[in-house]
Order: structure tokens, then sequence, then C-alpha cells
């Protein structure tokens, strides 16, 4: 078991600090084991209130408001859960913490057609962002092309380099930062 440590939310979203509610994620799926959840897509809601009862016993975040740091954990537990799966269905070894049968359902679903092709595409999105541009750690499955031609049409102008685009974005950001002071 972790030792109680202070977390706190931040912009109403995200929890911090990210590493280690992020450790006491990861040490969480390796106790309470979703018999079902072979991806970040089916993680059942009933685990991941779980996997928050967990949470709140290992981080002090009783001075917050319980619905955003709920809010956020939901978001950080999906995505930490995601890397958990990927790492494990990558390494192709059972880890202790899983038993033969749930191993076995696991590989199962990796195996699906829609988990296969969901793969394959986020793949295939993960490869054009390297190739058409320095990203952002927040591009998900949609691509950088798609991005930008989404937003050049939403602000009725042309599709702009990757690297104009960034320019962009940020002197919108600093804009509005500036804006609130």
């Amino acid at each position: 078991m972790h030792a109680v440590a202070h977390s706190y939310i931040s912009g109403g979203k995200y929890l911090h600090p990210s590493g280690v509610v992020a450790s006491i994620c990861t040490y969480n799926f390796k106790q309470i084991v979703d018999p079902n959840g072979f991806s970040q897509k089916t993680l059942t809601n009933e685990y991941i209130n779980l996997y928050w009862a967990e949470f709140k016993k290992s981080a002090n975040c009783e001075a917050y408001d319980q619905d955003e740091c709920n809010k956020a954990f939901i978001s950080k537990c999906k995505v930490r859960y995601g890397d958990f799966i990927t790492y494990y269905k990558k390494n192709k070894q059972k880890p202790p913490f899983y038993t033969y049968a749930q191993w076995l359902n696991y590989q199962k679903g990796w195996n699906l057609p829609e988990s296969i092709e969901a793969s394959e595409r986020y793949s295939e999105n993960r490869r054009q962002w390297l190739e058409t541009t320095v990203g952002t750690h927040s591009n998900g499955c949609i691509s950088f092309a798609e991005t930008a031609a989404k937003m050049a049409k939403e602000n009725c102008r042309d599709q702009t380099s990757p690297g104009s685009l960034i320019t962009e974005t940020s002197l919108f950001f600093l804009q509005e930062s500036s804006a609130k002071l």
C-alpha cells in the first residue's frame, strides 16, 4: 500500500502531482483486476469507482471539491489504464497479478476484429503524426492533418503549416493568459 500522498487539483481537471497519481492508479490496477477490461475503452465504471475508492485512501484530497476530484481522477485513470494495458499487451507475458483465465480473456479481447482495427488506426495516426509535424502529447487518435483541417474550417481560413499552427495556438493562449491578469 502507498503512503498517504497529498494530491491537489488544478484548473478544475488535473490531479497533481501527476506521477504520484499515476503510481497510485497502477498499484490499484494490479490489486483489483477488471476481468473484462482488456482496453481503456472496456474499463467499466464499476472498476473505475473501485479504483477511485482506493485512490481516496492513498491521496489526501479531502480539502477539494470531491466531484471535481472524481472527474479529474476518472480522466487520469482511463489514460493510465490504457498505458498500463498496452504495456502488458506488448510484453505478451502474463503478469503475476492476473489469473490464467483473466489473461486468456484479455488475449481474446485483444484479438477481436474491432480491437485490432482500433490498434492499427492508433498506430497509423501516431506514424502520420511523427511524419507530418512536431506534435503535442494531446493529439489523441485524431491525426494532425485532420485537426489542422478542422481548425482551418472552423476559423474560415486556409489550412496552415504545422509550425505556424503551433505558433498561432501558443500566441492565442498567451493572449488569453495576459488578458486574465
